[in-house]
């Protein structure tokens, strides 16, 4: 084809016609230019191609990940339900003093400062490279921006009732009455005290005002978190529908 062109431009040039030189020049860098931009649009088309499955393979992998955090998340909320109301129970019951002491000194509920972890693999993956800027969904994209915010706040209420019970309601406890739990995991044949002053130093116990405002902070800190259950599910939910948009719109053959 190059040799073809030559030939052609030699002609043209030994026959000196200037003017049908010219227009075969201008043809030529026509021919040019169209090959050029064939050939952006073949590489434009595959870099396309390229993208739209990259956006495939990180939206069914957010909508993996999320799915598994919303239910994760669910039997936490449910295990922390559970303690919250324990708790109020259990509160009621110390702090009523017409009951008998026998029933005032029940065991208290777990602490239940158990925290929530999570995997955020992709989403922290996409916010790291900037690639979360190529989802075309603006809804999606803000929701998975406010995320690592929303689960930060939540993390943080957590770690603060960790330190409550660790810092203050476990020292506490244990400098006002035996350690019931400790002496049944290691087996003691023998406690200490007897039933009775058991009884007696349990009362004892609930009497300080030091380890009467620690349980009720214990119980804050839980309340504080249920509090806060509804919008993260609702958040984890908000996610999964975008995912599923997304997926519907781009990819209509990989909604799941």
């Amino acid at each position: 084809m190059l040799k073809f062109f030559r030939r052609i431009r030699r002609k043209l040039i030994k026959d000196g016609n200037l003017k049908r030189y010219l227009i075969y020049a201008i043809g030529e860098i026509l021919l040019v230019m169209i090959g050029i931009l064939l050939a952006l649009q073949v590489n434009n088309s595959n870099e396309n191609r390229k993208a739209k499955k990259e956006e495939l393979v990180a939206l069914e992998d957010l909508l993996h990940e999320f799915q598994r955090n919303e239910s994760e998340f669910h039997l936490h909320a449910k295990y922390q339900n559970s303690m919250e109301s324990s708790w109020a129970d259990y509160l009621a019951i110390i702090t009523n003093e017409e009951l008998p002491d026998s029933i005032r000194v029940q065991r208290r509920p777990l602490l239940a400062f158990r925290t929530f972890t999570i995997s955020n693999i992709k989403l922290n993956s996409l916010l790291t490279t900037g690639y979360i800027d190529r989802i075309q969904n603006d809804s999606l994209k803000q929701l998975l921006l406010q995320w690592n915010d929303i689960l930060w706040d939540y993390q943080i209420i957590e770690q603060d009732h960790v330190n409550h019970a660790k810092q203050r309601l476990i020292p506490t406890e244990l400098r006002l009455k035996p350690n019931e739990i400790q002496q049944e995991i290691i087996g003691l044949k023998k406690p200490f005290y007897d039933h009775l002053e058991q009884t007696l130093i349990t009362i004892r116990a609930l009497e300080d005002m030091e380890y009467q405002n620690a349980l009720i902070s214990n119980h804050y800190w839980l309340k504080l978190k249920v509090a806060k259950h509804q919008s993260i599910i609702k958040h984890l939910t908000d996610v999964i529908a975008q995912l599923r948009i997304s997926l519907n719109m781009h990819f209509p053959s990989n909604t799941k």
